[in-house]
């Protein structure tokens, strides 16, 4: 099976010209935050990449005949959506097109996917759709024309149309949209047997590592990543930027101070800059910012556990067969949290109890046997969608 695989999942620049035996350059070594910001370019959220890789991983198909594809750039390119269209029908076999949380008010960049995907004849297979917020049942006042567009043609035409969880699947059908299915997010199930092997930490961990939403607005620190640096009292960590970066306005193009071969922005400066510009006094000794997932992964063998308000900053330690305590904010992490059992806890309870007694609190031998329980059952219906789809899981997948 040749697929088509929407938006890339890996920081590699996509050529303009079109030759066999063709693959794009990576990102450079480059050592400016602005320099790094190519990757954000390519992917958006580094997130993004977690879920997008998970299906890559995961599918039997013919990978040689395959492609990972910006369709809005393909569109661009042949200045029409019917063109790309007939392009991806003349050479794949299938369209698997990973989304995040796109039920929101915005988005209006669908309109030129939905006339393509109207256009397409090769099967549709479209997963990870989530809520951006709560939204009331029955009102779709609240989402971009767009959005119903989009969601209501993959509804006639998807032959998978997996959403994150039951709240997007119920609101959904409370506006008339019948056949999307609660599947969770795929990043959860490219490394099963990972995650059904995590042992809950005994004692204190002394190696954390985190993610969050560290931006920078008129001269302020935003109250979202304030909450969680408290919570860190008393606890050293480490943090990961998903987002956030491009803020840094005054240290963008500073040399050195992003080392591209660890991954890692320069500690000191960035504490430094919290410091004397916000007054804001950061206890992270180190941050990453990653290119692609598997370096990701590898820094993360370094660290004991994962307590973060990132969901797939998360995941990753979850794939590596490490705990993670996911700290939600909003609708969309709650979600995903609930549909797969993980241990999770408010922000305002971890900024009010700290790191240490979150993790002691979810993070007991009971919470974990009942993650893994709700966790092999998520399995299970996952895969078994995923092949009644008519696509195909590599052996390795079956638990």
């Amino acid at each position: 099976m040749k697929l088509a695989f929407w938006r890339q999942a890996q920081t590699n620049f996509a050529p303009n010209t079109s030759i066999p035996c063709q693959i794009g350059v990576p990102v450079s070594c480059g050592s400016t935050i602005n320099e790094h910001l190519s990757s954000m370019s390519l992917v958006g959220n580094l997130g993004n990449m977690v879920h997008r890789m998970a299906m890559i991983q995961m599918l039997d198909f013919d990978r040689t005949a395959s492609s990972q594809i910006n369709l809005y750039k393909l569109i661009e390119y042949y200045n029409s959506p019917k063109t790309a269209a007939k392009i991806l029908n003349r050479y794949f076999d299938g369209l698997v097109i990973t989304f995040s949380n796109i039920i929101s008010h915005g988005n209006t960049e669908h309109y030129v996917l939905v006339e393509l995907i109207r256009e397409l004849k090769i099967p549709i297979f479209a997963l990870g759709i989530g809520l951006q917020e709560s939204l009331t049942k029955g009102d779709s006042s609240m989402l971009n024309k767009a959005v119903i567009e989009l969601v209501s043609t993959l509804d006639d035409k998807a032959a998978l149309f997996g959403v994150r969880g039951h709240g997007t699947k119920s609101y959904l059908n409370s506006i008339g949209i019948k056949n999307a299915e609660a599947i969770g997010c795929p990043s959860m199930f490219a490394y099963p047997k990972n995650i059904l092997s995590i042992t809950y930490p005994c004692g204190k961990v002394n190696k954390i590592i985190s993610a969050g939403h560290l931006t920078l607005r008129q001269n302020t620190i935003n109250n979202r990543f304030a909450k969680l640096v408290k919570g860190f009292h008393g606890a050293e960590a480490a943090y990961v930027f998903q987002s956030g970066l491009q803020t840094f306005e005054e240290l963008l193009n500073v040399d050195d101070i992003y080392n591209h071969a660890t991954q890692t922005i320069n500690a000191e400066v960035i504490n430094a800059y919290l410091k004397q510009k916000f007054n804001f006094t950061s206890n992270f000794y180190k941050y990453y910012s990653f290119c692609d997932t598997s370096s990701w992964r590898q820094a993360y063998t370094s660290y004991d556990v994962y307590a973060g308000d990132r969901i797939h900053g998360g995941v990753i330690m979850l794939q590596i067969g490490k705990p993670a305590l996911i700290i939600h904010n909003d609708a969309r992490v709650r979600e995903l949290t609930s549909y797969h059992g993980i241990p999770s806890c408010s922000l305002d309870e971890f900024e009010k109890i700290g790191c240490h007694a979150t993790l002691e609190k979810y993070y007991s031998k009971d919470s974990l046997d009942k993650f893994h329980e709700r966790y092999y059952k998520a399995l299970m219906k996952f895969n078994k969608y995923i092949k009644q789809s008519g696509l195909k899981l590599l052996k390795k997948f079956e638990i």
